[in-house]
């Protein structure tokens, strides 16, 4: 079961990874000539770094539930279903944002941020700006494929595993669920960890991106959906 989670994050993580490529080849940005291969290829791992984040805050609730369920002799096929309309519903807005981010990127050369909400006012005159505007059209037909793709691969991983857990025997005695408690804390506090993002007293924050002078590739290892929320949650300090 929780070879199925890692399936589907390993999934999520190289679409993260399909987008963040889309918005390095699609801005058409002119690097310095000191930029070279490496540099370039620090955006991607920081990139990484920040996608684990959003996909760990996503695992962790359908974690926690295959590990309850672990415990027992078989884990119901409505486990499984559950957890993949959970994973198919929440991941699908993370790569929408994504998605959304290459043009709003390429006009305000920023990544998408709370000040969006600033628009749900004008609904009708937002949805004519994007759906006039061809050039928008290739990032929606992009989402569109890659949620149902996505969709397809998460049906296909979750009969996969459950097939095998139900060929599996449960475990004995207090030896078994000796292990199977063990594992399942281990997995959760991993999860926890890639939520926090780094040691230290801080969790992980959008400055952890920044690591040269180029402004596009201090900006390009941020995962969209963590700035949007970042942002939205400064919004709402009151300092």
């Amino acid at each position: 079961s929780r070879l199925y989670l890692a399936s589907v994050h390993s999934v999520a993580l190289v679409i993260f990874f399909i987008f963040r490529i889309s918005l390095f080849l699609s801005i058409g940005y002119e690097f310095p000539e000191e930029i070279g291969f490496t540099t370039k290829s620090i955006a991607f791992i920081k990139g990484l770094w920040f996608d684990n984040v959003i996909a760990c805050y996503i695992m962790v609730i359908p974690l926690a539930i295959m590990c309850i369920a672990n415990q027992f002799k078989k884990i119901p096929k409505s486990i499984f279903n559950t957890c993949t309309i959970f994973l198919g519903i929440i991941f699908p807005i993370t790569f929408l944002v994504s998605a959304a981010n290459i043009p709003y990127f390429d006009y305000f050369f920023n990544n998408i941020n709370s000040s969006i909400f600033n628009w749900m006012g004008y609904g009708a005159t937002t949805g004519g700006m994007i759906f006039e505007e061809s050039s928008y059209y290739i990032p929606i037909i992009g989402f569109l494929i890659i949620a149902v793709l996505f969709w397809f691969v998460l049906i296909k991983i979750a009969n996969k595993f459950h097939s095998i857990t139900s060929r599996l025997f449960p475990p004995k005695g207090l030896k078994g669920y000796t292990f199977t408690t063990l594992t399942s804390i281990a997995c959760i506090s991993l999860c926890l960890f890639g939520i926090r993002g780094r040691t230290g007293y801080n969790p992980i924050k959008v400055s952890q991106a920044y690591y040269c002078q180029d402004p596009f590739l201090n900006q390009l290892g941020i995962n969209p959906t963590f700035n949007l929320l970042t942002s939205a949650l400064d919004d709402m300090r009151k300092e």
